[in-house]
């Protein structure tokens, strides 16, 4: 049964650290005997400069980046990957960006809602034809369709996908996107825990939200919301190894976990 549910944003553009906090805590929490699971409700990755990333799962007719690969690693789950990122957008890099495709997983199916999947197949001799195969719906849309329309299929993925994962987990570690205040509206958070290089701000929540409500609207950059509060705690964190990172922050940061858990 779920307990609580930590926020975890970014407090920059860029590489903020989110992935690598969100795993420290996941880390730390097994270790506190608590079952945690890790949601990212929405991610993307540019099919150019992120090809690395997104090959290894086309290859075998799915759809995720590195980030869910992570954290579903680091979560007390066996969960799929989809489920823990329901919604992942691919882009397209050209002169004016476009995106290929959202692959939305909700009631553990997958959508497809593609919009330029047929020529960028072609360009890619086939690389998308298992992931089309094993969809089970797909949506083929237009510049003509409604945002609303299609951010319909995003609503039910997440809300779906948070639902499931609450009932098999004490813990839910939310990682937003970019430096999005809050990755989606209808989350409730009880700690909200910022990053930037060399800090980690960790926010009363219900304050948090409250300087949110106040800007409303969509994709709040996190420097709007705690431009108008004061965070409870910073903590000091160091540059690491990449392979010693996690365990560093996993310590940094388990003082404020026993304050919550």
């Amino acid at each position: 049964m779920l307990r609580l549910t930590i926020l975890v944003v970014g407090l920059c553009t860029g590489h903020a650290g989110k992935t690598t906090l969100t795993r420290s805590i996941l880390r730390c929490l097994k270790e506190m005997g608590i079952k945690p699971c890790a949601f990212k409700p929405k991610a993307a990755n540019n099919l150019w400069y992120d090809f690395d990333v997104v090959y290894e799962s086309l290859s075998r007719g799915r759809l995720y980046g590195m980030d869910a690969k992570l954290l579903r690693e680091e979560s007390d789950t066996n969960i799929r990957e989809e489920m823990i990122n329901p919604v992942h957008r691919l882009w397209n890099e050209s002169e004016q960006p476009d995106y290929i495709l959202d692959r939305i997983f909700v009631d553990n199916k997958t959508i497809l809602i593609s919009k330029n999947l047929m020529k960028i197949n072609r360009m890619m001799e086939g690389l998308f034809d298992l992931l089309y195969d094993k969809a089970d719906q797909i949506i083929e849309t237009t510049n003509k369709d409604t945002t609303t329309e299609l951010f319909k299929y995003h609503e039910r993925g997440i809300k779906n996908s948070f639902t499931e994962i609450s009932k098999n987990c004490d813990v839910v570690v939310v990682e937003s996107y970019s430096d999005v205040a809050l990755p989606w509206e209808e989350l409730k958070p009880d700690i909200v825990l910022g990053i930037k290089p060399w800090e980690i701000s960790v926010y009363n929540a219900e304050k948090y939200m409250m300087a949110f409500d106040i800007l409303h609207g969509k994709e709040i950059s996190t420097e709007k919301v705690t431009a108008l509060l004061e965070p409870v705690k910073r903590i000091r964190i160091l540059p690491q190894p990449s392979a010693q990172v996690v365990d560093y922050m996993k310590e940094r940061i388990r003082p404020i976990l026993r304050e919550y858990i």
